[in-house]
């Protein structure tokens, strides 16, 4: 699906007080090759029955190449610091330990002043604890 048109709502959700908090950063691994097209599955997760509210969405895609140790990373702001692609490009031989590679990827963006990752509630941001990350692993069928 084409995520353009889910963006606004996306958005408002995040915006939208009304919404209990799920996490601060909600993590989503996606398998859309295209960085503008999302799952239904991923789509119908945060905005549907019970909506998931967060600060910032993340969405996650790793692909496999046939070159065996390439690790590469590449990062798309679709709304800065609201929704944010990180698409990591491994070779076969690299062990595909996401949450050790997407930390480091957080870790670079906070270094060089891309994304904020303090607690968004005021008296954890004024004492600069880090946000809490929540992964949401959908299965393939």
């Amino acid at each position: 699906m084409r995520l353009e048109q889910y963006i606004p709502k996306i958005q408002e959700l995040s915006n939208d007080k009304s919404v209990p908090k799920y996490a601060t950063h909600l993590v989503y691994l996606s398998s859309a090759d295209n960085t503008r097209e999302i799952e239904h599955k991923v789509i119908y997760s945060i905005l549907n029955r019970k909506p998931k509210r967060a600060d910032i969405y993340w969405l996650v895609h790793v692909e496999t190449l046939d070159d065996p140790y390439t690790q590469e990373y590449k990062v798309t702001h679709i709304i800065p610091n609201d929704i944010i692609r990180v698409d990591f490009r491994l070779g076969f031989r690299v062990q595909p330990r996401i949450n050790l590679l997407f930390r480091k990827v957080v870790e670079d963006m906070v270094e060089n002043r891309e994304v904020n990752v303090r607690s968004r509630y005021e008296s954890l941001e004024r004492n600069n604890v880090i946000g809490d990350f929540s992964f949401v692993v959908m299965e393939n069928t």
